[in-house]
């Protein structure tokens, strides 16, 4: 009898670790899941971002930033898809794009043939999804963007 109790107290912490083991795995599963879909949603801003010409002003200075629910910009006039930010993923969302240095330039050598005609105006996309206090995870991706021009 006593063999048989010590056999059934190594069952139940045996099984007692199982099943934390188990819960911890469940967690991890959906802090992953939650990391994943922040990521995409913003990296989707991202493009919806890049798919409106007008994002990209090149009459600016080095420096001046246009933005999307940002408070000290030089403009508050970025577009995107309003199908992608609706609801309370409008409110969690924030893009910022930064006209970079020099205020113009050459074109990348991959337009060769006519580069002497174009020049390249450089800016910064950066947009962000926080999501966090609703435990919806936080991701924020930058990216660089070549607008070319007419000399």
């Amino acid at each position: 009898m006593l063999v048989a109790l010590v056999l059934l107290a190594i069952m139940f912490f045996v099984t007692t670790t199982a099943l934390k083991t188990g819960v911890m795995e469940a967690k991890m599963t959906g802090n992953e899941q939650i990391r994943l879909e922040t990521f995409e949603r913003t990296q989707s801003i991202v493009e919806s971002v890049l798919t409106f010409e007008s994002n990209f002003p090149v009459n600016g200075a080095v420096g001046n930033t246009n933005c999307y629910r940002l408070s000290g910009c030089d403009a508050s006039t970025v577009s995107l898809d309003g199908t992608m930010i609706t609801g309370a993923h409008d409110a969690r969302t924030t893009v910022e794009i930064t006209r970079m240095a020099p205020l113009f330039s050459p074109p990348p050598r991959s337009i060769a043939s006519s580069a002497e005609l174009f020049e390249v105006a450089a800016m910064k996309v950066e947009a962000t999804y926080d999501g966090a206090a609703d435990k919806l995870g936080k991701s924020t991706i930058g990216q660089g963007v070549m607008v070319v021009v007419r000399k």
